[in-house]
């Protein structure tokens, strides 16, 4: 496929992402269009690497980890560079753990980490381990301790030099949740502890508000862990006047965006711990700033559905707010994931719900 092509599909893409930045309906045509001329191109009898990342990018709007998946396996079997078969071998990790198949999750990564280490030096393997949902497979079939064994090892080995410092925050969070799961506070505050120093490396760093606000998460989730539960809301409100001072202080659209995520992440941990009140108020505000995450409507909606007397206003605004998310979850398909939570067991299967939730097109 020529270039003029391949960026042809780049950009009907970009244009159905822009429309859910700017938290527009977005119109499934581009991903249509795109979808019809990214499987001509895999017809080839080789795979071109900028088709094959536009592919993977596109399975994975559509929520589609399965073609995904296999579309990376055919890829590998190729002659790779070592930075491309890294990212697919990763990629493929990924995929097994979204799809929940851990065995074959544990497998692919220990592969991983083993191919890393002949491949790449000390300050380029962190990036192996960083990911939380990949390590919670080694947990759920209880393999945790081999986990933290491997993590704790490559982390030693990477040095602390500026490179490496946006994948030691990565690493060092998942650490803090990994931790937390364990009921290990003292591990947990450790991991945080380190985090701090690393925002400080570095005044100038462009990340450093970014990684200092997730440690305001990370504390958050420390005192969940210690049953400190009015702790965990004055840390909350503190960090909802926090994270509004940033908001105030963009200037640009832009840079709006970006702030909606403070405000959601928060609201997530909120929702969790089943403080609906104030997951409200952090959701609604992700909203108001242009969340583009179907989580943040899901969340919203189950809170509310949760708090409220269920009369017909507010069954009309939750409908609503699942019809918007589900806009923006899988290209235009249904999205049920409103069945898997607790608040809505008592609509499971209302009809009402399912339409909302049933999308555009088929599949």
């Amino acid at each position: 496929m020529d270039q003029q092509s391949i960026q042809q599909i780049a950009s009907y893409i970009q244009q159905y992402e822009t429309q859910c930045q700017q938290g527009k309906q977005p119109d499934i045509r581009f991903l249509q269009i795109a979808q019809e001329r990214i499987e001509a191109a895999l017809q080839a009898e080789s795979l071109e690497s900028n088709v094959v990342h536009l592919a993977v990018k596109l399975h994975s709007i559509c929520k589609e980890y399965e073609q995904a998946l296999l579309l990376l396996r055919r890829y590998k079997q190729q002659a790779l560079s070592r930075e491309e078969e890294a990212w697919a071998r990763w990629e493929i990790v990924d995929h097994l753990a979204l799809l929940k198949r851990y065995e074959e999750t544990v497998r692919e990564q220990y592969t991983l980490i083993q191919w890393a280490e002949q491949h790449f030096p000390p300050e380029k393997r962190l990036w192996t381990v960083t990911d939380s949902t990949q390590a919670g497979c080694w947990f759920s079939i209880g393999k945790g301790d081999e986990w933290i064994y491997l993590f704790n090892r490559i982390l030693e080995q990477t040095p602390i030099i500026p490179q490496t410092r946006q994948e030691r925050y990565y690493a060092l969070r998942t650490g803090t949740d990994i931790y937390l799961t364990r009921h290990n506070v003292h591990k947990a505050q450790a991991m945080i502890a380190s985090i701090r120093e690393l925002a400080q490396e570095d005044p100038q760093w462009d990340q450093q508000e970014s990684v200092l606000n997730e440690v305001i998460l990370l504390e958050i989730k420390v005192c969940a862990e210690l049953q400190q539960m009015e702790d965990v809301r004055a840390l909350a409100q503190q960090a909802t006047i926090e994270f509004e001072r940033q908001a105030q202080e963009t200037k640009t659209v832009g840079q709006g965006v970006k702030k909606w995520t403070n405000f959601h992440n928060l609201g997530a941990i909120m929702y969790y711990l089943r403080q609906y009140d104030l997951a409200i108020v952090s959701l609604r505000r992700a909203l108001a700033l242009h969340s583009w995450a179907e989580q943040t409507y899901l969340w919203l909606a189950a809170s509310l559905w949760a708090t409220g007397k269920k009369q017909e206003k507010e069954r009309q605004e939750v409908l609503s707010l699942l019809a918007q998310g589900t806009a923006f979850a899988t290209g235009g398909k249904a999205w049920r994931e409103f069945q898997e939570l607790p608040e809505f067991q008592d609509v499971r299967d209302d009809p009402q719900f399912l339409q909302a939730t049933q999308g555009v097109v088929s599949g």
